[in-house]
């Protein structure tokens, strides 16, 4: 921090006259006053690259901002289509304060503030509260206090007077490694324990501030890098092997990206573990880029929870590149690399950001034929979860910047299927064969929407058939109830007829939603019993309007009605056991039939020679009426 204020000094004062910077320019170094901005590659969004532009040009003065453009795929991109660039809003920062390891600071510090307590606070932090709440009663970093009336309040015990003071606001990771200049002691810099290994291990080469240093000692029980000057001719890259296993569970993060719709898409967002082992390191000429030693080391694996957005990849994939000739593996990396090449077209992030999950030439382990990028922050910060529904999009850019890149080699360039940040160097990479992956990824992600689509249909068409099928009856039986039905004998419980017209397209409904709960979670070829069974009870069902009502025939009704409360009971219990809420939905209208074939039993007792009034359709109203009360009469014992 003192280095930075003399360089703000300096350039105030015209001492010095130009500064090389990282993104610090943004944030960490107070000046205002320069004429020209350099930048050397995009920086990885919009805003950081006119956040940095503006600190020239300010009071009004006249400035100038030069980008200078790496061969990098986003450089290339904004170098061939410059408006993309200066026509580009500025990217939604993604925040998200529901990382159980952010979340714990930030309840750590607010019970420094006041007492924080489940039922009060839970609004504010989320449903990760209780979780952190216990985490940081574990630690010992809040407590609750002995004089206090609310026995669920935490306030902080910890040991420090302000919790805030030791809290990162560059890093997530609560725990860090030290980097100590071991000629003055002297703490250079502090790096998340999560990263420190690709930094600081026994002859690593340390640069900071444009200065060299090598590592001469990392102590892995302090925690801390004994670093000297040192004026070396390389630089030093560890080989590593990292092995990224998804444990599912549901996504921490909701995906959000605007307004805008995007092509649904077979991607998931899970949980996943990601492990870091260390094999050494190369030691690198620093003009050549020649490898010239190489070092094991031995240290601990690293490991970190995070989330991981990934898609499959379709079977046919292997055997369309086999039939190419073409190696499967490199395909599926350099797709990878191409994907997380156009990630920041799209949200903001940068290499340190995400990763994609790269191969190993030395593993000769099963790989899951997936596509998969994950976020490098331990817990995860939701980009991920961003990501995830983007993936149709992202796979077309991918394939676009592909084919539309014009090198020749198979392992591509740092404009295609390259990454700088590839744990392996960009080894087993082959552009030609990711481009066969990528396609038949798509022509998957077509066919997938084409189901849905199909799907959707299917849902309209279910629910239809019985309601537009019992529509249509309605109509055709009025006459009847009109003129024989109301004239029946009748129970006192008998509910109103408008009752009837309201819970049978109730009961339509949810059975044809039933039957599209069932036909979703495996079709005919998995459920043909339960949905053969279905079908049986829909035509018992609506062959007894024309039985009961246009033919008056209750006998035959009933036994139709009693076939069908039986059906709907198989039916219930076959849909139960292939999709339980569709068995759910089911049981309102096996408890209503069981009600109608009573009412049809009773209707048909109390009614013998109900048919007989068939042959009264042609007389006119009032002698129907009599000859029906009549037959009636006869038959009731209080008339005898």
């Amino acid at each position: 921090m003192q280095e930075r204020r003399e360089i703000e000094a300096a350039l105030h004062d015209g001492d010095l006259w130009a500064v090389a910077a990282t993104n610090a320019l943004e944030l960490g170094v107070d000046v205002g006053s320069l004429d020209v901005t350099l930048h050397l590659g995009f920086p990885g969004s919009v805003a950081s690259l006119w956040q940095q532009a503006g600190r020239a040009g300010r009071r009004e003065q006249p400035s100038t901002s030069i980008y200078i453009a790496f061969d990098g795929p986003l450089d290339q991109f904004f170098m061939k289509q410059p408006h993309k660039l200066f026509g580009r809003p500025i990217e939604c920062a993604q925040v998200d304060a529901n990382n159980p390891q952010l979340l714990e600071q930030h309840v750590c510090c607010a019970c420094a503030e006041m007492p924080v307590t489940q039922e009060e606070d839970g609004c504010y932090f989320g449903p990760g509260l209780s979780v952190a709440m216990d985490s940081l009663v574990a630690q010992g970093l809040v407590s609750r206090h002995p004089h206090t009336t609310n026995v669920r309040a935490l306030f902080y015990s910890g040991a420090q007077d302000v919790p805030a003071a030791a809290i990162s606001l560059r890093a997530i990771d609560p725990e860090r490694y030290a980097i100590v200049n071991e000629e003055d002691g002297d703490v250079i810099e502090e790096i998340e324990e999560s990263k420190a290994f690709y930094e600081v291990y026994d002859g690593a080469v340390y640069m900071f501030q444009g200065r060299t240093y090598l590592c001469k000692k990392l102590d892995l029980g302090s925690k801390v890098a004994m670093v000297r000057a040192a004026d070396l001719k390389y630089y030093t890259k560890t080989r590593d092997f990292t092995d990224v296993h998804v444990v599912g569970g549901r996504s921490a993060y909701p995906a959000r990206v605007g307004n805008e719709q995007y092509p649904s898409t077979t991607a998931c967002c899970d949980a996943a573990i990601v492990t870091v082992r260390w094999l050494g390191f190369h030691r690198i000429w620093q003009g050549s880029g020649e490898v010239f030693d190489s070092i094991d080391l031995f240290l601990p694996d690293v490991q970190f929870g995070t989330q991981a957005a990934y898609i499959r990849v379709p079977r046919a994939a292997r055997q369309r590149v086999k039939d190419a000739g073409l190696p499967f593996r490199d395909g599926l990396h350099a797709a990878s690399h191409a994907l997380l090449n156009v990630v920041p077209l799209y949200m903001m992030c940068n290499a340190t950001d995400m990763a994609a999950e790269c191969d190993n030439p030395y593993d000769t382990r099963f790989r899951p034929e997936r596509l998969l990028l994950y976020d490098k922050h331990p817990g995860g910060i939701g980009i991920a979860a961003q990501a995830t529904p983007l993936f149709s999009v992202l796979l077309e850019k991918a394939l676009q910047l592909i084919e539309n890149c014009d090198c020749k080699p198979a392992s591509g360039c740092p404009g295609c299927v390259q990454h700088t940040d590839c744990g392996e160097y960009n080894a087993v990479l082959n552009k030609f064969s990711a481009i066969i992956v990528l396609q038949c990824t798509l022509e998957a992600e077509a066919q997938h929407r084409e189901r849905l689509h199909l799907q959707q249909q299917m849902q309209v068409v279910a629910i239809a058939v019985p309601l537009v099928s019992s529509t249509l009856l309605s109509r055709n039986i009025q006459t009847d109830v009109k003129n024989w039905y109301q004239y029946l004998r009748q129970p006192s419980w008998k509910p109103p007829r408008w009752v009837f017209g309201v819970v049978w397209p109730i009961l339509y409904t949810l059975m044809g939603t039933a039957s599209w709960l069932v036909w979703h979670n495996g079709g005919w070829q998995r459920h043909s019993a339960a949905l053969t069974m279905y079908a049986i009870q829909l035509a018992l069902n609506l062959s007894w309007p024309p039985l009961f009502f246009s033919g008056h025939k209750l006998g035959m009704a009933l036994a139709d009605s009693t076939a069908l409360l039986l059906s709907v009971a198989a039916t219930t219990q076959l849909f139960w056991d292939a999709e339980p809420a569709a068995g759910k939905l089911l049981l309102p209208y096996l408890a209503w039939t069981a009600y109608a074939t009573v009412l049809n039993g009773w209707i048909w007792n109390k009614n013998p020679k109900a048919d007989s009034a068939a042959s009264l359709k042609t007389q006119p109203q009032h002698t129907k009426l009599d000859k029906i009360q009549e037959e009636l009469q006869m038959e009731s014992p209080d008339t005898k």
